[in-house]
């Protein structure tokens, strides 16, 4: 019995046929896995492409804001202590050669209220004026430049300041040049110490007659014979420049008016502007730059292709026709689907402000006039470059172009009318 069952056993193992996917089945199937792998792939790509985009646009926009916040910190401040100053001009927008082109916004704003006249003639390229005359002690006043001292209660506080006996503005200025360093300027203390006596700072000549000047920085405060030869013989308080050479010249009339006479400002200028981008092949790959008290520019932003501004205008020069003041420079147009704020369709902007832009020299084509505290506004708009161009594509003509940013910000000082 157990033979025969062990028998049987064999002959139906023996007698069954091993089966396997035919060449058929296995095609199929392998087309199918294929598929589904590609799906997955395909959805993996897809993540990750938005996933980089994403990432590009967030590194676009981040930039653009930093940029933007820092002009905007600058713009709140323009005009500070020039309120009632209109003699410079405080907020400019320069425009490009075309309306697609870059924009230059200059903002300029005082640094100390007190200024100093110019008591002597300045003589363009002239190599030995290193010092300039701020008023002349000896002899009979002199308008414009009179000296007058205020012995401070309790005395000098040092044998320098007890020397000098600065009049109230140079001393003024003289606190401010120490104690560039953080040190102390407390009422009865010195703050030219050994160690910031020769502190520097950047101050600005100006000629309102010609409407030009530059900066320029000095070292110290001091007196000496007077540099006019019309004031042989005089002893005149001075501030010594670092430096020799002047761009343009600038004429002391002591008979004139004080409003025609240059003076000396402890001013601090800005400048934004973009520039071509050398470090790379691209033809719209600019650097945003800012130029302070006209110096080497610096780079503060890379992957720019546009800097707009525009001055906002006051509702009550948006009437028809349009009859804001000549000198803003403002264009004969008004909003449109093409403006700068698009959602405000009654809202004026101009492109110009400031400037005379018929004028080549640079420093005077900036005008000074107080319109400045007209404005409603300076509105900038930023565009950056897609670095990453197969991972996002942009419509840059579209009002949704993500990488663009608009701005707008008060300059505070306008309402310090």
């Amino acid at each position: 019995m157990s033979v025969f069952n062990k028998r049987a056993l064999s002959r139906q193992l023996s007698s069954r046929t091993v089966k396997g996917f035919t060449l058929l089945e296995l095609i199929v199937a392998s087309g199918v896995s294929l598929t589904i792998l590609g799906i997955a792939l395909g959805m993996l790509s897809e993540q990750r492409r938005w996933m980089l985009s994403d990432r590009t646009r967030a590194v676009a926009n981040d930039n653009l804001r930093l940029v933007s916040d820092l002009i905007g910190q600058d713009i709140r401040q323009a005009g500070e202590r020039l309120e009632s100053d209109g003699l410079l001009p405080s907020i400019s927008i320069i425009p490009g050669a075309n309306t697609t082109d870059p924009s230059t916004l200059v903002l300029q704003r005082k640094l100390l209220s007190e200024t100093l006249p110019v008591c002597q003639n300045i003589v363009a390229g002239a190599t030995g004026t290193t010092t300039i005359d701020v008023s002349v002690i000896t002899g009979s006043p002199i308008t414009n430049c009179n000296y007058s001292y205020s012995m401070p209660s309790g005395g000098e506080p040092s044998t320098a300041l007890n020397t000098l006996r600065p009049t109230d503005n140079l001393r003024s200025w003289r606190t401010f040049r120490c104690t560039q360093d953080s040190s102390s300027a407390n009422a009865g203390t010195d703050p030219c110490t050994t160690t910031t006596s020769g502190a520097t700072s950047w101050a600005y000549i100006h000629d309102p007659v010609n409407n030009r000047g530059e900066f320029f920085q000095y070292s110290a405060e001091e007196q000496g014979s007077c540099s006019s030869s019309t004031l042989t013989s005089r002893t005149c308080q001075k501030i010594r420049r670092v430096g020799s050479s002047w761009t343009y010249s600038y004429t002391y009339d002591p008979l004139g008016t004080a409003s025609a006479q240059p003076r000396l400002y402890l001013l601090e200028e800005r400048r934004y502007s973009l520039a071509a981008d050398t470090s790379t092949s691209r033809t719209d790959d600019y650097v945003l730059q800012l130029s302070i008290n006209r110096q080497t520019p610096r780079r503060i932003a890379n992957q720019v292709r546009n800097f707009k501004a525009w001055a906002k205008v006051p509702p009550s020069y948006t009437s028809a026709p349009f009859n804001a003041p000549n000198n803003w420079g403002c264009a004969v147009s008004g909003s449109s689907s093409n403006s700068p704020n698009p959602a405000s369709p009654n809202q004026w902007y101009c492109d110009t402000f400031n400037v005379n832009v018929n004028n080549s020299d640079p420093v005077q084509r900036l005008q000074s006039l107080k319109d400045w505290q007209e404005l409603q506004g300076i509105r900038i708009t930023l565009t950056g470059i897609n670095p990453n161009e197969q991972a996002l594509k942009v419509d840059e003509t579209s009002s949704n172009n993500l990488l663009k940013l608009s701005s707008e910000f008060l300059p505070r000082n306008v309402i310090s009318k």
